[in-house]
């Protein structure tokens, strides 16, 4: 190190990337209009730690070249952006975008996660319930509420609405209990019998 009198003079030496010290970037409950925020601030937080100084100091708009950056200090980035984000990155990253704002542009570009929809809501809440029901030890009268209750879902979900708005009649409703539950059984694999 230095001398104490030139310490302040000299920029600290880049931080090394620590097993796991890398947070993972997840865009999955980000809103969209948010996104492009939280890949801007991420590509900051990992720039000002390859070259150690303040995230508040990275200029998306200032040229890497500028901030200090070399061929070590580009693998640097290059490796910490693709721990982040889960992508195979080339090592030209830094060079092929030339500034923060450029680079996060990229990289939400290549992330590109979709919004989720109604019905993958729905389909993440069936599976949470297929584990709580899975994890409890019902008895026989929680057991019977419980095969009402998904006969009547199992009903409403084979029941296909018609172009005039009605319903179709072939359903589960005329199914025995037997019947019922080797459905329930088959697609959502658990048994209630």
């Amino acid at each position: 190190p230095p001398p104490p009198a030139l310490r302040g003079l000299v920029p600290p030496a880049p931080a090394a990337v620590a097993e796991g010290g890398v947070p993972e970037l997840d865009l999955t409950a980000v809103a969209p209009e948010d996104r492009a925020a939280v890949v801007l601030d991420v590509v900051r937080g990992q720039v000002a730690a390859v070259v150690g100084i303040a995230a508040a100091e990275v200029d998306p708009a200032r040229p890497f070249r500028d901030i200090g950056f070399d061929s070590l200090t580009a693998v640097d980035l290059r490796n910490r952006l693709a721990a982040a984000t889960a992508l195979r990155l080339p090592a030209t990253l830094v060079f092929d975008n030339p500034t923060p704002g450029e680079l996060a542009a990229t990289l939400l570009a290549q992330l590109s996660v979709s919004t989720p929809t109604p019905a993958d809501a729905v389909v993440t809440g069936l599976d949470r319930l297929l584990d709580d029901v899975a994890a409890l030890d019902l008895d026989d009268r929680a057991r019977s509420e419980a095969r009402s209750r998904a006969a009547r879902l199992l009903s409403f979900l084979n029941e296909p609405t018609g172009v005039d708005g009605g319903r179709s009649t072939e359903n589960l409703a005329d199914a025995s209990e037997e019947e019922v539950l080797a459905f329930v059984d088959r697609e959502l694999g658990i048994s209630l019998g």
